[in-house]
């Protein structure tokens, strides 16, 4: 039911890391504190009420995108008549421990294609904008070229 729902909560990776975490064949299955916070928290979102708006193709888009070292996420929100944005969906995946190894430049631009991946549905064949709090990544995906880049960060250009 959690994953059904995990585009309906925001930081859905991060809440639940301690319990994705013991799914490891290399830890003991321990229920400690913060296994137990994890549960809590992520029944208390799952039976509160979730604030989305459906999608409009007509209105400014924008798809959010973040990375830890654990994890990515992504939203997707549009522009109200207010001037307000309001999120259509969330979307956030555990790295993988090969992912997890990466540069933070390069887990940040994954989170981006990912991100637009994830929201393809509603993204294919319209103008839409890329928000990220990694002021690095604007060079690399505006004015650099694919030469210029290292080999990962080449493909995830691409």
């Amino acid at each position: 039911m959690a994953n059904y729902l995990a585009r309906f909560v925001p930081n859905y990776s991060d809440i639940l890391f301690p319990l994705t975490s013991m799914l490891s064949n290399k830890l003991t299955f321990v229920w400690e504190a913060p296994q137990e916070a994890a549960f809590q928290k992520l029944k208390k979102i799952l039976s509160s009420d979730p604030v989305l708006m459906i999608f409009d193709p007509k209105k400014e888009t924008t798809v959010t995108t973040d990375a830890s070292s654990y994890g990515l996420g992504a939203t997707i929100c549009q522009k109200q008549a207010d001037g307000r944005r309001s999120v259509i969906a969330y979307a956030s995946r555990t790295l993988t421990p090969t992912e997890s190894r990466y540069a933070q430049i390069e887990k940040e631009a994954l989170a981006v294609v990912w991100g637009c991946e994830k929201f393809r549905d509603y993204l294919t064949r319209m103008h839409f904008k890329i928000e990220i709090d990694h002021k690095p990544l604007i060079p690399i995906f505006s004015k650099k070229n694919l030469d210029e880049l290292s080999p990962r960060l080449q493909r995830i250009k691409l």
